[in-house]
């Protein structure tokens, strides 16, 4: 996980704490009943174990579930002569050639 990713938070049996937190630009989130977790270059198992130790004060058998509803970290950003210029999210690793690919190519110059 990474700045601007959307995560979405639930708890079984707990509609109350199911929400969508986005990942601060300093690489943590906020929950309920937890306050401030650092959540940047963790895993979403590791998330997961985290907040259900944190919440065990509360509720004893917390099954949390975590997901990347939107991956926002991950973004290139293509100028110069390409046919699209422009903010471009991407997945995976991707190299230059396949970054001028996804701004349409080159245009003539």
């Amino acid at each position: 996980m990474q700045p601007g990713d959307l995560l979405l938070v639930s708890v079984w049996h707990e509609p109350d704490l199911t929400r969508e937190v986005r990942v601060s630009p300093d690489g943590w989130i906020t929950y309920p009943l937890v306050g401030e977790v650092a959540v940047e270059g963790a895993t979403i198992q590791s998330l997961r174990e985290t907040l259900e130790t944190k919440l065990h004060k509360y509720i004893t058998e917390a099954v949390v579930d975590v997901s990347v509803k939107e991956p926002a970290g991950n973004r290139i950003y293509v100028l110069g002569k390409v046919n699209r210029p422009g903010v471009y999210a991407f997945s995976k690793n991707i190299d230059v050639v396949q970054a001028l690919s996804l701004a349409g190519g080159t245009s003539k110059f």
